[in-house]
């Protein structure tokens, strides 16, 4: 989602083409591959169990008919907790700015049938890595995890694309 001053009409709220989706997609798998493995180096024995339980929640809530935004601000909860952990103010401020830029995108891809409920085994596997203090291992795992999610929102993203050139 962005958000970009219109002369006359000052700022407004536009989902990102598809190419720049697609850019986007696979710049966060680099960077938060970067933040997991930094996060497994640097974080305490306690913010590894914050991470545990912000992975729980998500998969709580991605189970069942939860409303999206819920689904999205627990997702969000578990980025909280990485930025933290990986103590790097360089990242997280390039982070956070591709964070907003993806909501919606992430919001399309949590709302495929099935998607929340993969995306909360993909990100247990990866917090298990953590945990046990594989960074290599569990910033794969990382990338994995945003290269499946971009499967889901880039077709719909070509699907919506297609059907406006059909119009």
């Amino acid at each position: 989602m962005y958000k970009r001053q219109v002369p006359q009409r000052g700022a407004i709220v536009s989902a990102p083409s598809l190419a720049e989706a697609e850019d986007l997609y696979e710049i966060r798998a680099v960077l938060e591959s970067i933040l997991v493995e930094r996060f497994v180096e640097r974080a305490t024995d306690e913010q590894l169990a914050r991470l545990d339980d912000a992975v729980e929640n998500f998969a709580e809530f991605s189970t069942g008919d939860q409303e999206i935004k819920l689904v999205l601000d627990a997702k969000d909860g578990i980025y909280d907790v990485l930025i933290k952990g990986a103590a790097s103010p360089t990242l997280q401020n390039i982070i956070e700015g591709i964070q907003a830029r993806v909501r919606i995108l992430r919001a399309t891809s949590m709302a495929e049938p099935g998607r929340a409920i993969e995306a909360a085994t993909e990100l247990r596997a990866m917090a298990s890595a953590a945990k046990q203090r594989h960074a290599k291992e569990a910033a794969e795992l990382c990338a994995t995890h945003v290269r499946n999610a971009s499967k889901t929102a880039l077709l719909h993203l070509r699907q919506a694309d297609n059907g406006s050139d059909q119009n």
